[in-house]
């Protein structure tokens, strides 16, 4: 079983607080840890900063991953940012368009990531989410009813 910690909040904290938590996290058997822009108040260096210092303190001890909010429509610049320095989250047929014209090579499909995510909103999921860590894409685009949560609920949104 791996273990993934999210430091929430994470606009409220400096670097080098957020690299400090995940740091004991990391020292816990943590094997990744997300900088978690949960009120969507990070702007583009902010971002990068927090996920560098994370990246520095924690080297090959865990993974460092982002994860962005849209609440100021960044959450893309926000990946962007995020994954230069090491890691990130953002819609992925948005933000594999956007590596893609900024060189940055996935290996993804983007046509087809474009089709999949089109289709599936018009099959009433509510978004294709996804975490990008380690290279890997995972995909979590059910609809929250199909998720068992019931209507307007979200585990950890």
């Amino acid at each position: 079983m791996e273990t993934v910690g999210f430091l929430m909040l994470a606009h409220r904290a400096t670097p080098e607080n957020l690299a400090k938590q995940a740091r004991i996290m990391a020292d816990a058997d943590c094997q990744c840890v997300y900088v978690v822009d949960s009120a969507g108040a990070l702007i583009l260096e902010n971002a990068s900063e927090g996920v560098s210092a994370l990246v520095t303190e924690l080297g090959t001890d865990a993974q460092v991953s982002f994860h962005g909010h849209q609440n100021l429509s960044v959450g893309v610049a926000n990946s962007v940012y995020a994954a230069r320095a090491g890691a990130g989250n953002s819609p992925t047929e948005v933000l594999a368009a956007a590596f893609e014209r900024l060189n940055i090579h996935t290996g993804v499909d983007i046509h087809g990531v474009m089709v999949a995510g089109s289709t599936r909103r018009r099959a009433g999921a509510t978004g294709v989410d996804s975490v990008l860590g380690d290279g890997e894409l995972v995909f979590a685009s059910l609809t929250k009813e199909a998720r068992g949560l019931g209507p307007g609920l979200a585990r950890g949104s």
